[in-house]
């Protein structure tokens, strides 16, 4: 396992490598939406929203208006996100994500979500997409077959299951915690969907894209529980072996409001990573806190501070705060401006980064 980056250098690559489905809305749970199925099409959030969903996107933009809805078999989307930051590279701004969503109902209680796009990389021109069979990458293809009103089982090719559905693409959470080999494993879930609880069960396959030495096969299980109509926790776990090395992670987070204008979310996670060629093993911590306050309400101003500690013989220490302000113009479009301050205790080096996102989903 290679030593950790340079701090600038891991925001700049976080930024660059992460291409997945965003989720860039204002956050909804101060509203009284503690679960992600009341507007996602996919209890795990992201994808193609609802009716129902599409009604509070649209009501709660700076120009709001009324949709009239009208119950199709397929639904259609595109989602875009194009990103620019302080620090000088070979393409700024640069296209970070432009991919198709789609939702079809195949049958009454069985439908298909899918999410595919060009496999962008941020090189010398705002868009740059390899040439042949890796120009598109299928980000979803999920089969969902509906048990009951309260539980379902999912099959196919999706995100991983985590704790809380991030939309800061420069988080340590989401870019320190993944398998960095790719995105996108195979799964097999059991979602039990309550209006008080969530529990999802799952066991997780390699997408035979990765080199054999780092194929994964896991398990682990999320749970999330409603304290109140605005309040929530939840756990996960899981544990995954490849060829190469083995990881056991567990995590606590939680998303709280005490009125429809202020919001605090957190999680906290813990991996032990084993090396097999070496029989050596190291822990990685992550601490993750969002205080934000919604004034007016199409808008949100956050502030987010992160820890990362990694272990011996990585021994490193990152911290990272500053704030966020995301502004709904239109149901279709949000503004994103953040800054970081990267910050190392061991070497005492502090450098700030400030980004600017256009978040762009339309769907029809």
């Amino acid at each position: 396992m290679p030593r950790l980056l340079p701090p600038v250098l891991l925001a700049a690559l976080a930024i660059v490598g992460l291409s997945r489905s965003a989720h860039a809305y204002v956050s909804y749970h101060r509203m009284g939406y503690v679960s992600c199925i009341a507007c996602h099409s996919n209890p795990m959030g992201g994808g193609v929203l609802t009716d129902y969903g599409r009604s509070v996107q649209a009501a709660m933009s700076a120009f709001s208006r009324e949709l009239n809805l009208e119950d199709r078999q397929v639904h259609v989307a595109l989602q875009a996100r194009s990103i620019g930051f302080s620090q000088s590279g070979p393409a700024n701004p640069f296209l970070m994500q432009a991919d198709l969503l789609g939702l079809a109902h195949l049958r009454e209680n069985l439908s298909l979500q899918t999410s595919i796009g060009p496999n962008l990389q941020r090189r010398e021109s705002f868009a740059t997409v390899p040439s042949g069979a890796d120009a598109f990458v299928v980000r979803r293809a999920l089969v969902q077959w509906q048990l009951s009103e309260e539980s379902m089982i999912q099959a196919g090719r999706d995100f991983p299951v985590q704790g809380l559905q991030l939309d800061d693409h420069t988080s340590f959470l989401r870019t320190r915690n993944r398998r960095n080999i790719l995105d996108y494993p195979t799964q097999l879930r059991f979602i039990r969907q309550t209006d008080s609880m969530q529990l999802i069960p799952y066991v997780s396959f390699p997408s035979f894209e990765e080199a054999d030495r780092n194929r994964e096969y896991g398990t682990g299980i999320r749970s999330e529980f409603s304290l109140n109509d605005r309040n929530s926790v939840g756990a996960l776990a899981f544990y995954g072996n490849t060829p190469a090395l083995s990881r056991a992670m567990a995590g606590g987070f939680f998303r709280l409001s005490h009125d429809h204008w202020n919001a605090l979310l957190g999680e906290a996670l813990v991996t032990r990573f084993h090396q097999h060629a070496s029989d050596s093993g190291f822990t990685q911590a992550n601490l993750y806190l969002r205080p934000s306050i919604s004034f007016p309400e199409w808008t949100e101003t956050s502030f987010i501070f992160e820890v990362l500690n990694v272990g011996t013989p990585y021994s490193r220490t990152l911290q990272q705060w500053g704030p966020e302000l995301n502004i709904r113009i239109h149901e279709w479009i949000s503004l994103i401006g953040d800054g970081r301050q990267i910050h190392t205790p061991d070497f005492g080096t502090n450098n700030w980064i400030w980004y600017g996102q256009v978040f762009l989903h339309v769907q029809i």
